[in-house]
């Protein structure tokens, strides 16, 4: 068994971890509250240490950084939403997040789109390139609604989409199952190999 004081540590906390899926119980809540804690001092001290800090120190000082003002006063804008009275303030910081987001996607969607739609024109000469283009179709088929009674081909191609899109669903599903198992072995590894030094 270990000595090490980080791995008595983090095996402990791991434990506490995995006892919720027991119940809920006090180990499991300090945990949750000490891991987030955690979480938003180091990404505090991450956003000071590498944007906040040589922004301030190296930029605004420099000739013409004058401009980094604003955005540095937008910044602290968004925090008049907890002050009683001040709330309005945050929504202009607000808006111009949300206008040049939504500006941003107008000008980069369709390049996105168009590589999509052009992905997807494929030659016929292979059994994968032809399944492509049947889920492809089909997939299609699947959202039209406008037509008050589908054709009998619309109705196929839109059971062939549907099945299409929950097997896409489904793999999906499967991929991030298996990266959580994943994470488990390297927990359970940790607690058997590192902290109870088992199977060396």
């Amino acid at each position: 068994m270990s000595t090490s004081l980080a791995v008595w540590t983090g095996a402990l906390l791991t434990l506490a971890v995995l006892s919720f899926l027991y119940d809920d119980n006090p180990a499991w809540r300090i945990t949750e509250h000490l891991y987030v804690g955690l979480a938003a001092g180091y990404g505090l001290g991450y956003t000071w240490q590498n944007y906040l800090r040589p922004v301030l120190l190296n930029q605004v000082g420099a000739p013409g950084g004058w401009i980094w003002i604003f955005p540095l006063v937008l910044g602290a804008l968004l925090y008049t939403r907890y002050i009683r009275g001040w709330e309005w303030l945050a929504r202009f910081p607000m808006g111009i997040w949300i206008g040049y987001g939504a500006g941003y996607i107008l000008a980069y969607l369709p390049r996105v789109v168009v590589g999509q739609v052009t992905g997807s024109m494929v030659a016929l000469n292979s059994l994968s390139n032809v399944a492509l283009l049947v889920c492809l179709l089909g997939g299609f088929a699947t959202f039209v609604f406008t037509l008050p009674d589908r054709p009998g081909l619309i109705r196929t191609a839109g059971r062939i989409g549907r099945y299409a899109i929950l097997i896409a669903l489904g793999v999906a599903f499967g991929g991030t199952v298996l990266y959580r198992f994943t994470l488990l072995y390297g927990q359970v590894h940790f607690l058997v190999h590192d902290w109870l030094g088992l199977g060396h």
